[in-house]
């Protein structure tokens, strides 16, 4: 509920929860997000235990990369604030963090669904563990595209070191790129028909993830499904305006002189009309 202008005790714990946390917009916005649950009271009295006795809680691969007095005091208060809210998330609401982070540009939840179900996130309970993400301010709603949503960087980058440590990054990120690979190869096959300027605007809210997804196919052992994906994404990008990253990436994945077959033929193909 709003402060009123006679309570100053209320608004007296609101500055010291600010002080607590030095000001810093993302560590107050993760912190009011519990308001939703706890008092002002309690959610002063729970920064107040956690701050002092967990002064820098990093992700794992912090804690084996860096001592905390290397890091600066700003941003080690972000970094506990961070962590605070992690480690208050339900054990479900933290797995699908960490799993959102193979993410990059955005997400929609159907794409959430088929890339980060799996083992105890049945794809039922992605909606709703996606909503109390929304609701604790981990997971942003996107503001110009409705049902689409975002992670600022702070924050997917913890749930990418909790990901590695939980041993799952291959897995997660082979299915965030064999998710994008089957729809760069579906607009293809759409894009000479009616849904073309629906395919155009996919691309270009998608355009964060379809390069993550070339990067890492790119860096795989498996390179006739590298250059088949480059050839699909190469394609959509030059009709929608990304020449050079498309060029780029066309080139990477010819530069290894693939066998011939259909995928090095695409990605000719496409490598002439980006030239």
């Amino acid at each position: 509920r709003p402060l009123s202008d006679d309570d100053m005790a209320g608004r007296a714990l609101a500055a010291a929860v600010c002080r607590r946390l030095d000001g810093i917009p993302l560590a107050l916005e993760l912190a009011a997000a519990r308001l939703a649950d706890l008092t002002l009271d309690q959610l002063h009295a729970r920064l107040g235990e956690r701050l002092p006795s967990l002064p820098d809680l990093p992700s794992p691969l912090d804690l084996l990369t860096s001592a905390p007095g290397e890091r600066p005091h700003r941003h080690q208060t972000l970094r506990t604030a961070i962590g605070w809210s992690h480690e208050l998330c339900a054990p479900l609401e933290r797995l699908l963090w960490a799993r959102l982070s193979v993410f990059t540009g955005g997400f929609c939840a159907e794409t959430v669904q088929q890339v980060c179900a799996g083992g105890p996130l049945a794809p039922e309970r992605i909606a709703g563990l996606l909503a109390r993400l929304v609701a604790q301010s981990i997971v942003l709603p996107d503001p110009v595209i409705s049902a689409r949503y975002r992670m600022l960087d702070t924050v997917r980058e913890y749930g990418t070191d909790w990901l590695h440590a939980l041993g799952e990054e291959r897995a997660v990120r082979r299915r965030h790129r064999e998710h994008y690979a089957r729809l760069a190869h579906q607009g293809c096959a759409e894009w000479n028909t009616g849904r073309q300027v629906a395919w155009c605007e996919r691309v270009l809210s998608e355009h964060a993830n379809f390069r993550a997804a070339v990067e890492n196919a790119l860096a795989e052992p498996d390179r006739a499904a590298a250059v088949e994906m480059a050839g699909h994404v190469g394609f959509l990008w030059r009709h929608c305006g990304y020449l050079r990253e498309a060029q780029a990436c066309l080139d990477e994945a010819l530069a290894a002189d693939p066998p011939p077959g259909h995928g090095r033929t695409l990605a000719l193909w496409s490598r002439g009309a980006v030239a």
